[in-house]
């Protein structure tokens, strides 16, 4: 077996981004705050298969054995716009506050 064999393919950052399912500037950020590995090759950021494996195997998320046993999920039983804490009369607060708004805009 020669060296060229056992060497791993080298992806670049484009190919990675596409494989991930994100945007390259995505990708670059991943990369800046170290949650995936890479190798430089002068200026030329490269991913081997290994990197992009690794990185996947550390974005797995279990699900939450609570709610995986009981089946229940408080936050279905919320209505539609509100989230925990927050009551209708915030909401309607909310959305007056944002037709005023709207109205001195149109206004000027």
């Amino acid at each position: 077996m020669s060296a060229a064999e056992r060497l791993p393919d080298l992806y670049t950052e484009a190919f990675a981004a596409a494989y991930l399912g994100v945007a390259e500037i995505t990708l670059r950020r991943i990369r800046k705050r170290g949650h995936i590995g890479h190798v430089r090759i002068g200026k030329a950021v490269k991913y081997t298969e290994h990197h992009l494996l690794k990185y996947l195997e550390q974005q797995t998320c279990q699900p939450d054995s609570a709610l995986a046993t009981t089946g229940s999920n408080s936050a279905k039983d919320l209505p539609s716009g509100t989230g925990r804490g927050v009551t209708r009369a915030d909401a309607s607060s909310a959305l007056r506050l944002a037709q005023e708004t709207l109205q001195k805009h149109k206004s000027h």
